[in-house]
């Protein structure tokens, strides 16, 4: 495999080439950086002024996002002209009551979304809706609260944290329920700790990953038996961890501990922690972008994005939220953007932001109705389409 050159080296050899010669080079870097799976981004520790300058978007991309506070659904696009909000669906099935449309997530074939409702003191549901129309497809009744959800690489199973579903007293959650999502069928409640926090399938759909928070424990499931096969205790820098996110890729995990202000990272394997990665104040949320290189932290405590280089393990920037507190992250398909979906108490409305992950900088933002929690990136096209 020919690799294709730096962009530093390709300054260094057209700096030497006669003038002729130079559009016949450019257009030989261009075409090797086009097979590039990610975008460049600057070096860990990278200033400022040295960073790229943002550039307009060749491509349209789009984003759920759902709040909690408004029982709606916001469909939110960016691209050559902006972000905007195009559609908001009503969730839910309580009309005197607020149902508090909480995490979502789309198929990874791109043709549904899902959405938990978690109303504390009545049934919580998963619904499913199919993109593009947001048609409603059906639901299926939960505990009381759930919460984070994620499904297997094929879209065919849900995995929710709900640490609604309980007993009796002092007895362990039924924490984490199983969905088929064809027949939104429960499958399973499997008994994992008291207080689920976040819940991840890996990439190869053997396991699943769920924080507790109230013990700073992270449990491993089974997918295929259903049952809990390994935990692990949970300490930071600080002392306790306080998990509430998980992420997956890569035989890696990374769990947001939002007492320390760090994120570790775990051996999926061993589940030994194996560094510890800076973040802001209570990191709340995580998301790896798509080639694998970066890690990002939405940190609800200082109403900062937190981007860290995985091969370094250093952050390389923390961007101000357009709101104080940022809570759910989404990132495109491409690896540019971030969408980041941030709260705001009173009667502010919330936002989601548009972070450029080369430029290192917030490009837009977007308001979105009240109690934007959990946001799922959707799709991207050409604007020529």
């Amino acid at each position: 495999m020919i690799r294709p050159p730096s962009t530093s080296v390709a300054r260094s050899v057209a700096s030497r080439l006669p003038p002729l010669l130079l559009a016949a080079a450019s257009a030989l870097v261009a075409a090797g950086c086009a097979g590039l799976r990610g975008p460049e981004v600057p070096g860990p520790g990278a200033a400022p002024e040295t960073r790229p300058e943002p550039e307009t978007p060749t491509r349209w991309y789009w984003a759920y996002v759902a709040n909690a506070e408004s029982d709606v659904v916001s469909r939110v696009r960016y691209g050559p002209e902006g972000a905007a909000s195009e559609k908001t669906v009503n969730v839910g099935v309580m009309p005197n009551a607020t149902d508090r449309p909480l995490a979502v997530r789309v198929s990874p074939d791109g043709r549904h979304w899902y959405v938990t409702t978690s109303p504390g003191t009545r049934v919580g549901r998963l619904f499913r809706y199919e993109t593009g129309t947001d048609r409603l497809l059906g639901s299926v009744r939960l505990g009381s609260s759930p919460g984070a959800v994620d499904l297997t690489p094929d879209g065919g199973e849900a995995w929710v944290a709900d640490p609604g579903t309980g007993g009796g007293s002092g007895a362990p959650a039924l924490a984490v329920v199983h969905v088929r999502t064809d027949s939104l069928r429960e499958v399973a409640r499997v008994a994992a700790c008291a207080s689920p926090g976040g819940s991840r399938v890996a990439r190869s759909g053997d396991r699943a990953y769920v924080t507790c928070g109230d013990s700073d424990l992270l449990v491993e499931i089974d997918a295929a038996e259903r049952t809990v096969v390994g935990e692990v205790g949970l300490e930071a820098g600080a002392g306790s961890c306080g998990p509430g996110a998980v992420e997956t890729g890569d035989g890696r995990l990374w769990v947001a501990c939002e007492n320390s202000g760090e994120v570790l990272e775990l051996d999926a394997g061993s589940l030994r922690v194996r560094r510890h990665l800076p973040a802001g104040g209570a990191p709340a949320a995580l998301a790896v972008t798509p080639e694998g290189s970066l890690l990002l932290a939405a940190n609800r405590g200082d109403g900062t994005l937190s981007v860290v280089h995985l091969g370094s393990g250093r952050e390389v920037a923390r961007l101000e939220t357009s709101r104080p507190a940022p809570r759910g992250i989404a990132v495109s398909d491409d690896s540019r953007y971030a969408f980041v979906a941030n709260a705001s108490g009173g009667a502010r409305r919330s936002t989601v932001d548009v972070f450029d992950l080369v430029a290192l900088e917030r490009v837009a933002e977007v308001e979105v109705e009240h109690g934007a929690a959990g946001v799922a990136f959707w799709r991207s096209r050409g604007v020529d389409r």
